[in-house]
């Protein structure tokens, strides 16, 4: 195989793959609702949770060691990218513990910045990780692991 067709087919892989749109399988409606959501930098400051957030890839995963479940919260990372999860479970459930960096939006509707093959330096770390409960009015810090 010729470089020049080596490089096309991996050129072909890296669009298609970065072609996903934030927030797939969502609605316009709820994903411009999304992104008005604000960080809510006036709330009191809860307890932090025993929630460890590690990065791989572009996928986070939550390893929730509290003996409680989580519903109906705001995940927001570093005070900008914010998502919104229904339930997070005790443990670390393979699937309903992970959540996908590109559903993560700003006010601009921007998806969390992962990069690419072509561009690992547009992405961005992940610092800072916090539930917001709405019911409660609190913002509570996770613990955030580095990738090894």
């Amino acid at each position: 195989m010729t470089r020049f067709r080596m490089f096309t087919l991996v050129l072909a892989a890296a669009l298609l793959t970065g072609a996903g749109c934030a927030g797939a399988g969502h609605d316009p409606a709820f994903l411009a609702k999304l992104a008005k959501t604000t960080y809510p930098k006036d709330s009191s400051r809860g307890e932090d949770i025993d929630i460890v957030v590690t990065r791989k890839g572009n996928t986070l995963k939550l390893n929730n060691r509290t003996p409680m479940a989580y519903e109906n919260m705001q995940f927001w990372i570093n005070q900008q990218y914010v998502r919104e999860t229904k339930l997070i479970k005790i443990g670390n459930d393979v699937g309903d513990n992970r959540f996908e960096l590109s559903d993560f939006l700003n006010v601009r509707a921007e998806p969390f910045p992962t990069g690419g093959l072509l561009t690992p330096d547009k992405g961005s770390p992940v610092v800072l990780a916090e539930l917001f409960d709405p019911a409660t009015g609190k913002r509570h810090r996770l613990l955030v692991r580095s990738p090894k």
